[in-house]
């Protein structure tokens, strides 16, 4: 989608690159310039600069540059369009009037919405006496519940539709959830959950999302042949 140079520098202007950049990492000044550790690979000593006079920045660690749109679009694993119409929601920006199609922006936030439910139920799921088991996995592995709080840990139980259940109280459906990998679906096109009798881990990126989940099966559980 091709946007007038007019707009772009308009919306640049409005999106003053340090505080766009700044509001993902801590930044400090070093002259002119600023610098941080890059949220693009993992580092110890702070390789990722920003040029405020230029509105750019390059991490001299994996070399990734660019200005605050290509920032934006590798912060929020957005396409162009869609890094644009972010930063002109958040500068107050009319977008042009092009038929800008934003339905898939829209699919990503309904996904972020329901890893976050997801995440919230097997948080709960830990936590409750009837999975002791699950919980003391973690313990034997020297986790502290206040790790395991602060980190979001959870527990998939021992069945075939309890995230389902709940999800779809939430007022999601068994596509919606297909589509996220919360669910599965067999050859007869009934929908089950995808992880089950799991400690999970959820996975989040740089702006606190859950943007997907990582599992462990448990042997199991007790009672259970």
């Amino acid at each position: 989608m091709a946007f007038s140079e007019t707009f772009l520098e308009e919306l640049r202007a409005k999106n003053e690159i340090t505080e766009i950049i700044g509001g993902y990492i801590n930044l400090k000044k070093a002259g002119r310039l600023y610098k941080g550790l890059c949220p693009f690979h993992g580092e110890k000593t702070p390789s990722f600069t920003v040029y405020p006079d230029t509105q750019s920045f390059y991490c001299f660690g994996c070399g990734v540059g660019g200005d605050v749109v290509s920032f934006v679009r590798k912060a929020e694993n957005l396409d162009y369009a869609e890094a644009i119409k972010l930063l002109a929601e958040r500068a107050g920006v009319p977008m042009p009037e092009s038929g800008y199609d934003d339905s898939i922006l829209k699919r990503k936030n309904r996904i972020y919405e329901m890893n976050k439910e997801a995440a919230h139920f097997f948080f709960a799921q830990l936590i409750d006496k009837q999975n002791a088991h699950a919980l003391q996995y973690y313990f034997d592995r020297g986790y502290s519940f206040d790790t395991i709080k602060h980190f979001g840990l959870g527990y998939a139980p021992d069945s075939w539709d309890a995230l389902k259940r709940h999800l779809n109280a939430k007022h999601f459906s068994n596509e919606e959830l297909y589509a996220a990998n919360l669910l599965r679906k067999s050859s007869k096109g009934n929908y089950y959950d995808n992880f089950r009798n799991r400690v999970m881990v959820p996975i989040i990126d740089i702006r606190g999302r859950v943007v997907g989940f990582g599992g462990r099966v448990l042997d199991a559980a007790p009672g259970r042949v």
